[in-house]
């Protein structure tokens, strides 16, 4: 079936199909192999809020393709004629039924690696252009806000409560293991993450003069436990590392200062303070009774002692 430019076609499943517009096929001549089906794009204008759509020749998409046509059969010339003019009512039509969307925004370098979705730009109330990802329809809000994302900076009280030899990983494919003293950073070899495991910056807190060695399909170093901030810091300021954490288990340092208000603090470091100061007096005295019970002690003994040479004496009489 033959399809030209500008006809009318049917998008979509059984369950919902949209109204679009067959816009033409996209050639790169510039590729080695320009004709092969995976450089070969079908586009389509479409009523739904996606406006358009690429469809390579190949894999899923060219079987997208195929449902687009035999779906397509059942528009017969009436429905294609004047639609361009009716297009707008498409469009109108085609939002009727709305439905509820997320937009991850803020800092959506941080979030690509966590929020799978397109980036696009959305206009706000106040008519501000601005940039965020879509997240598929499946994503959920209440599950989603369960977690916080942190980046490697805050992360330090949290690597420090490890249990030594447990586990925590980061994003970019970074993982720390907790050791006595020290720590294990592990992170995949590929040229993807290659500009971490060969930062210099990164390399001179290692304990590893040469930096970090192959292990399997991972590169994998240790420092000790004082460079463990200087090593988030790197890993958050220049590659933008970051965890995705339960909201629930995830604390914040508490304050250093405890309140004024806090009247049974207060009592309470006032009693230590007292109880400080007659601590001496008090260990000087039970040195003094240690020192008594021990002259004591020795005094029974050799008092045992005597009386057991007396026994002995009069037993050889006896005899």
């Amino acid at each position: 079936m033959e399809k030209k430019t500008g006809m009318i076609l049917t998008q979509g499943d059984e369950a919902k199909s949209i109204t679009a517009i067959f816009m033409g096929v996209s050639i790169n001549k510039k590729l080695d192999n320009p004709y092969a089906p995976s450089a070969v794009k079908f586009s389509f204008a479409l009523s739904d809020g996606r406006r358009m759509v690429s469809l390579p020749a190949s894999g899923e998409t060219a079987q997208q393709v195929e449902r687009v046509l035999s779906r397509s059969f059942q528009l017969n010339e009436e429905a294609q004629a004047n639609f361009i003019e009716k297009w707008d009512q498409a469009i109108s039509n085609s939002s009727a039924d709305r439905e509820t969307r997320y937009i991850i925004t803020g800092n959506i370098l941080q979030a690509t690696p966590i929020y799978k979705g397109k980036l696009i730009s959305y206009t706000t109330a106040d008519d501000k252009v601005k940039k965020g990802i879509l997240v598929p329809p499946t994503w959920s809000f209440k599950e989603n806000a369960r977690h916080v994302v942190v980046p490697a900076s805050q992360l330090g009280k949290v690597l420090r409560g490890l249990s030594v030899g447990q586990s925590f990983s980061m994003i970019k494919k970074v993982s720390f293991m907790r050791q006595r003293g020290r720590f294990n950073i592990i992170i995949k070899q590929h040229k993807t993450y290659q500009m971490i495991y060969t930062d210099w910056d990164l390399i001179n807190l290692m304990e590893q003069s040469d930096g970090f060695q192959k292990v399997s399909d991972k590169m994998k170093a240790s420092f000790v436990d004082e460079n463990l901030d200087k090593v988030l810091d790197i890993l958050s300021e220049k590659y933008s590392i970051n965890a995705q954490l339960d909201r629930e288990k995830y604390d914040f340092e508490p304050p250093e200062e405890v309140p004024k208000d806090d009247n049974i603090t207060a009592e309470a470091l006032k009693l230590f303070d007292q109880d400080k100061k007659g601590f001496d007096k008090r260990l000087s005295a039970q040195a003094k009774r240690q020192k008594a019970n021990d002259k004591k002690a020795k005094g029974n003994l050799k008092l045992a002692r005597m009386r057991a040479k007396a026994i002995l004496i009069l037993q050889a009489q006896v005899l």
